[in-house]
């Protein structure tokens, strides 16, 4: 299986240290921020046909609000939960319903 959008930030437990030599596209994203370039660069992947993936220089913890937004029913989307493992969910309307309810609770910032 290829993942059609792999996000890396390069500061997780794996073993192996990447960098965004290893991706196609690069991104800056400091944590606990969402930044809206960011959003927009993840919406037109999401909108084109090829795999592809994204380096995210600083935190990728929140993409995969992005993910869940612009993907179609039955896209499956594996992320990571440190100590835990990896999780995966199902797209669907009701998970798009509310990724956009939390994300209408946050606080637009210019950065």
């Amino acid at each position: 299986m290829t993942p059609f959008l792999s996000i890396i930030d390069g500061k997780t437990k794996r073993n192996k240290t990447l960098d965004h030599r290893e991706t196609e596209f690069r991104v800056i994203n400091e944590p606990g921020i969402l930044r809206l370039s960011v959003m927009s660069k993840i919406k037109s992947i999401m909108e084109n046909s090829k795999p592809t993936s994204l380096f995210v220089d600083g935190e990728d913890d929140m993409m995969v609000i992005p993910v869940i937004m612009y993907g179609k029913d039955g896209d499956l989307i594996i992320y990571g939960q440190p100590n835990a493992g990896a999780v995966c969910l199902e797209n669907w309307s009701g998970s798009r319903w509310r990724v956009r309810d939390i994300l209408s609770k946050f606080t637009v910032e210019p950065c």
